[in-house]
């Protein structure tokens, strides 16, 4: 390809004064000859007629041209025709060896008037093509900010959701802890009323047993009254002793975790899913983006909300 051997604007130099070790800036370059050409040399290349009639560029035609392909990659001839049947660029060897049979080719130098107005025609397409680009830029432009902040919108509704579970679930373990230390109270309680019931049972029989162990000869009626008021109050004793023990709690307890939570949980894949809104060339608000009504919001994107921490 000839725009292969093109070097950077910067680095133009004439291809024959190089020869010659000689740097010579150019603005010159022929498309046949593959080569650069200072302004002297360029006056001598001019000057043989078959040089003369190569395609020549110069300044910022450079730039513009270079890209397009201007000899045979194969035969390494410029194209001079176009085969309308295959719709290829064709050089002198390509028509005789592959293109013969063809009706249809068209000689580059003779069409090139007619050309002109299929230029012009194409100009004009390109620019309206081209304001497309621009339009399709702006819009592409727009739907990558919309992108970005309906992932930055989304992620804050996760970590938002995450926080209400984790206060739910707050309340829920504080529910459980106050059950579990209402529990823990009552039992102390009870036990405690058990102990002081039975400190003073203690101190009772132990009274009563001094009473009966002493000396009596002279306190016989005493102890009489103290005998049969021992066995009645005894009784008692035992009695209340055994409801207060059969209606004492048991100590022995545990926390039942209720499993139906953890299983919901575990049934799920995801805290929630994905809704996309239809884009029709306009732009979605984050009121929009919420309740999936499409909102025309012109060309603006609404700055992105924080998150809670």
């Amino acid at each position: 390809m000839a725009c292969a051997s093109i070097s950077q604007e910067g680095n133009r130099y004439c291809t024959p004064c190089k020869s010659e070790e000689v740097n010579q800036h150019s603005d010159i370059y022929c498309m046949d000859c593959e080569a650069f050409f200072c302004q002297d040399c360029f006056k001598f290349h001019m000057k043989v007629p078959t040089l003369a009639k190569h395609t020549i560029l110069k300044n910022e035609d450079i730039n513009i041209w270079k890209d397009i392909p201007y000899k045979c990659n194969k035969h390494g001839q410029r194209f001079d025709y176009y085969c309308v049947e295959h719709s290829e660029l064709c050089c002198q060897v390509c028509v005789s060896l592959q293109h013969r049979q063809c009706e249809k080719l068209e000689y580059i130098p003779e069409v090139c008037q007619k050309q002109k107005l299929e230029t012009n025609e194409l100009r004009e397409k390109t620019n309206e093509s081209l304001k497309g680009m621009d339009f399709e830029e702006r819009t592409l432009k727009e739907k990558v900010e919309l992108n970005d902040k309906s992932k930055a919108d989304s992620e804050c509704k996760v970590t938002d959701f995450r926080h209400k579970m984790t206060t739910l679930l707050d309340k829920l373990e504080t529910h459980a802890r106050v059950a579990i230390e209402e529990r823990y109270l009552s039992n102390k309680k009870s036990l405690e009323d058990m102990e002081l019931y039975v400190k003073r049972m203690k101190d009772y029989l132990i009274g009563l047993e001094k009473r009966l162990t002493s000396e009596i000869s002279d306190k016989q009626n005493l102890a009489y009254i103290s005998h049969k008021l021992g066995i009645k109050r005894v009784t008692e004793l035992e009695q209340t002793l055994s409801s207060i023990k059969m209606s004492l709690p048991e100590m022995r307890y545990k926390f039942a975790v209720d499993t139906s939570l953890e299983k919901y949980v575990k049934q799920v894949d995801t805290i929630g899913r994905i809704e996309a809104n239809t884009y029709r060339n306009v732009l979605l608000s984050s009121e929009s983006i919420d309740t999936g009504e499409t909102v025309n919001t012109g060309s603006g994107i609404k700055p992105k909300r924080n998150c809670r921490k």
